[in-house]
């Protein structure tokens, strides 16, 4: 469990969740590269909170409860200087850790991820008691007394499993997105072994290059190339960690040349492919 103090350097272990409430300056997260191992649940109390994720634009409502896997690319476009909003991170082995057979607590942030529904919207009796889960889980989480580690994986526990029947129940927010780019991110996904140059894709999709570079900007928060390397790094980890070979899993995601491919992995990740997952299975 993830507890930071005032004035706590940044540390590069991974924990098994953090809990973090923005600006209570009590709780840091993780560096924004370590963050990328987490999966995690992102909720807005006040502010005007724009998320980015997957080439969709998401304009969050107080109590909207984001999701995001280990695996999808978001950029936070919020001023967090006016904004206060709610942040837990889980690492995929511990969600699996607290599960049970037919009982999976990471269901909600896969199928958020394969169906793009990343956002949901509790009204009523059960936004009052995801409120009450989440005021428990912060109390227990600052707590020091006898126990509180424990009743802090209660309340967590408790939540997840929360989500995971709002998400099941159909209680996704609507956004008007435009369909698209959106129909290019879905293009790249399904794509990633091929070349795809910014030329192509805008010939196929009908538009001039600037045309695209200027909307896929404007939609996803990010440049079009650094958003496919970004997609190619992220299904390379996740084969990685399905047991794929280094290589192999590298030239399945568009990577010709293995050596352009670690040096890219190194500086997305903060350390070369095997240190990286050395870490990981040490979980240091």
């Amino acid at each position: 469990m993830a507890i930071h103090h005032r004035g706590e350097q940044h540390r590069s272990t991974l924990e098994d969740f953090f809990f973090f409430h923005h600006p209570d300056d009590e709780s840091t997260p993780p560096l924004g590269t370590l963050l990328r191992d987490y999966c995690r649940v992102i909720v807005p109390i006040t502010g005007n909170i724009v998320f980015r994720v997957e080439g969709r634009t998401y304009p969050l409502q107080p109590w909207d409860i984001l999701l995001l896997t280990e695996n999808d690319i978001a950029k936070n476009d919020t001023d967090s200087v006016k904004a206060e909003y709610y942040e837990i991170g889980v690492k995929p082995d511990y969600l699996l850790k607290m599960s049970l057979p037919g009982n999976n607590l990471r269901t909600c942030f896969e199928q958020a991820s394969e169906l793009k529904r990343f956002v949901l919207r509790p009204e009523g009796e059960s936004l009052e008691r995801f409120k009450q889960c989440l005021n428990n889980l912060e109390e227990a989480h600052a707590g020091s007394e006898f126990g509180s580690k424990i009743t802090c994986n209660a309340y967590l526990m408790l939540l997840l499993v929360l989500v995971n029947r709002f998400f099941s129940a159909g209680m996704n927010g609507v956004f008007e997105q435009d369909g698209d780019i959106s129909r290019v991110v879905d293009y790249i996904e399904e794509h990633l072994a091929e070349d795809l140059l910014i030329d192509g894709l805008a010939e196929r999709f009908g538009f001039s290059k600037y045309t695209l570079m200027h909307r896929f900007k404007e939609q996803t928060g990010f440049a079009i190339h650094h958003y496919i390397l970004q997609k190619r790094l992220r299904k390379i980890h996740a084969l990685i960690l399905k047991g794929y070979p280094f290589m192999e899993a590298s030239a399945r995601c568009g990577f010709s040349d293995y050596s352009c491919f670690v040096r890219a992995f190194t500086k997305y990740y903060g350390l070369s492919p095997r240190k990286y997952y050395e870490r990981m299975k040490s979980g240091s």
